[in-house]
């Protein structure tokens, strides 16, 4: 899979929901959670902020997927004040993915406050 990280404008945002139905797999060799569709989508990766690797379908731009390499080593303590306690395949991993998604598109931060009042959401359905 080729990487790029000039691509982000490329990204269809529209498609942000599609993180929603994803499975999550985890590669404790490698430290990588993917997330992914059951069928797999030809595509590149695109850089997120050294988050995490977004992965596009460069025929439509669509997100048909997510990377993140050294999950337990980087991404899980960056994001330690949100994923406190969640074991590696916790759905609200997902969660938070989407929600830095949604914020990029918006073009703002994804602060703490925005993340308790989602979890709120998804807790009180």
């Amino acid at each position: 899979m080729a990487k790029t990280t000039n691509i982000k404008d490329d990204i269809d945002y529209k498609t942000i929901d599609n993180v929603a139905g994803f499975i999550q797999e985890y590669d404790k060799d490698s430290d990588t959670l993917t997330l992914c569709p059951k069928v797999i989508i030809p595509s590149i990766s695109v850089d997120f902020n050294g988050d995490f690797w977004v992965r596009v379908d460069t025929r439509n731009g669509s997100i048909v997927g997510v990377d993140i390499e050294d999950y337990k080593e980087y991404f899980a303590k960056k994001y330690s004040k949100y994923l406190r306690g969640r074991k590696v395949t916790d759905k609200y991993i997902t969660l938070l993915v989407l929600k830095l998604l949604e914020h990029h598109a918006e073009l703002k931060p994804y602060t703490k406050g925005d993340y308790l009042k989602d979890l709120d959401k998804v807790v009180t359905g």
